[in-house]
C-alpha cells in the first residue's frame, strides 16, 4: 500500500509539472505510469480478487445513493 501511494504521489507530481508546462518530464511520466500500471494489473488486481468479496463490494456500490 505504501509503494502505490509513493507511486500515486509520483504521478500526481509529474502532472502537476507537465500542466505548469514541463513537457520535458513526458518520458518519466510515461514509464512511472506504465511501471505503476503494470504492478497493479500483475500482482495486485489479483491479490485483491483472491482475498476481497468482490460480489459483496459490488452489491453495496449499487445500493449506495
Amino acid at each position: 500500500v505504501d509503494a502505490a501511494r509513493r507511486d500515486h504521489q509520483h504521478l500526481r507530481t509529474l502532472i502537476e509539472r507537465l500542466r505548469a508546462g514541463d513537457l520535458a518530464c513526458r518520458p518519466d511520466w510515461g514509464e512511472a505510469m506504465h511501471t505503476h500500471v503494470q504492478w497493479e494489473e500483475r500482482p495486485l488486481f489479483p491479490l485483491a480478487e483472491r482475498l476481497l468479496d468482490l460480489p459483496a463490494l459490488a452489491a453495496g456500490l449499487e445500493s449506495s445513493p
